[in-house]
C-alpha cells in the first residue's frame, strides 16, 4: 500500500519531510522492522499479533485510539475494543494491519496539520481532546525548532488543563456582557496565547 501525504507545509523540502517521517517511523517501529526496511525485505503484518511483535516493545504507551483509552491495559485488547467502539473509523472487511493503520494514521494526520498550522502562522493550538494533545505533543518532539516548539507545547497544555477544568455549566450561566467584561479585565487570553 502506498501512503500520500497531503502536507500544506510547503515551505518544507523533500528532504526536511523525509527527515521527520524517518523520525517518526523510529519512534513507532521496532529496530527490526526499521533494518527491514533500510534492507528492503518484507515484513508481512496482517493480524494485531503481527503488529505488536514488529513495534516497539513501548508501543502500548505510543499508540492512543480514543478519548477513554487506559495505556496500561495491553495494546491488542485496546486494539479490539477500539475495533467495536469506532465503527467509523475501521472496515471489518479489512485485514487488522488495515484498521490499526486507519486508526492511528488520521490522528497523526491531524497533529501534524496542528502543527504545521502553528508554524506557520506562529499561534497556540487549543485543543479539546486528548488523543489530539498526546499526538502533537509526541510529534512535536521531531521539530528543530525547539525552543518555539516547547512553548508551544506549554502553552497548549495549559489550555488543554483549562478547557478540563472549565466548569461549564457555571460558565453557561453567566451573561455574555459579563463574561466579556471579565474577559477584558483580566486579559488571559492576551497574556496566555501571545508570544
Amino acid at each position: 500500500m502506498k501512503i500520500f501525504l497531503y502536507c500544506h507545509c510547503g515551505y518544507l523540502t523533500n528532504q526536511e519531510i523525509l527527515a521527520f517521517f524517518m523520525k517518526l517511523e523510529s519512534k513507532l517501529l521496532s529496530v527490526s522492522l526499521m533494518e527491514s526496511i533500510v534492507l528492503g525485505t518484507t515484513l508481512k503484518c496482517d493480524s494485531i499479533d503481527d503488529i505488536v511483535a514488529y513495534a516497539r516493545e513501548d508501543i502500548g504507551r505510543i499508540v492512543v485510539f480514543s478519548e477513554d483509552d487506559d495505556i496500561t491495559v495491553p495494546i491488542k485488547d485496546r486494539f479490539i475494543r477500539a475495533l467495536a467502539e469506532l465503527p467509523y473509523m475501521v472496515n471489518p472487511q479489512k485485514q487488522d494491519a488495515y484498521n490499526f493503520f486507519m486508526m492511528v494514521f488520521g490522528c497523526i494526520q491531524q497533529a501534524i496539520d496542528i502543527i504545521a498550522s502553528c508554524i506557520e502562522y506562529k499561534c497556540t493550538p487549543y485543543i479539546r481532546y486528548p488523543v489530539s494533545l498526546h499526538y502533537v505533543n509526541l510529534l512535536s518532539e521531531n521539530i528543530l525548532d525547539k525552543e518555539f516548539m516547547s512553548k508551544l507545547c506549554f502553552k497548549m497544555n495549559i489550555a488543554f488543563a483549562v478547557h478540563q477544568l472549565c466548569d461549564k455549566d457555571k460558565l453557561a450561566s453567566v451573561g455574555f456582557e459579563r463574561f466579556l467584561e471579565k474577559q477584558q479585565q483580566y486579559d488571559f487570553d492576551k497574556n496566555f496565547f501571545t508570544h
